[in-house]
């Protein structure tokens, strides 16, 4: 082999290793970039699956709340409702009482809102009508000095009294004392129906 054979022999050969070596390198760095490109693909699948999870329990979340806040209302309404029932039925009971027990009812209102002075008590003409004379004594006893003049009224409705003092008006009808005083009668109401059952 002549020298010039043994140049071309050696860079043939210097020319596959370099060649080798240079496909070993691209191989080496080709698998590096697919290790690295497959740990940051499950990464990144990891960090989709992680907030897709949080997506997937804030809106569970969400609608366990909305769900739950449904149903509070929904019990409040019937509670409300059932409430307001009772209470209705207990004023039915109060204007349906017989009359001595009736007229002993208004007669406790007037000790309760009379403080003196000459007025008027205003009845509905059927109450007027069915009055019993112990009341109207009651009344003129209780008043002393003052002169209480007890009459019908065509707008009095719904049981109970107005006292008319003139300028001011003590209104003791039943619709009346219960609006003045139905949060108060609702909480009681509440307390006794579902105390226990809270």
């Amino acid at each position: 082999m002549s020298g010039l054979d043994k140049i071309i022999e050696t860079i043939d050969g210097s020319f596959e290793q370099s060649c080798d070596d240079a496909i070993a390198e691209a191989k080496k760095q080709a698998d590096d970039i697919i290790k690295k490109a497959e740990a940051q693909a499950e990464q990144t699948k990891a960090e989709l699956l992680a907030l897709s999870r949080q997506g997937f329990e804030r809106d569970y979340a969400r609608s366990v709340a909305s769900f739950e806040a449904e149903e509070k209302r929904k019990l409040l309404y019937a509670k409300v409702k059932t409430a307001d029932g009772v209470i209705s039925k207990a004023m039915r009971k109060i204007k349906e009482l017989p009359c001595g027990r009736y007229f002993d009812l208004c007669f406790k209102l007037f000790e309760k809102y009379f403080d003196g002075g000459d007025c008027a008590m205003l009845f509905s003409p059927e109450d007027v009508t069915r009055m019993p004379q112990d009341f109207k004594q009651a009344v003129a006893q209780k008043a002393g000095q003052s002169k209480v003049d007890i009459r019908g009224d065509g707008e009095m409705k719904g049981g109970g009294f107005v006292l008319d003092f003139g300028e001011i008006r003590e209104n003791c009808t039943f619709d009346a004392l219960l609006e003045n005083k139905a949060d108060r009668i609702k909480d009681r109401v509440f307390a006794a129906l579902f105390e226990k059952a809270v």
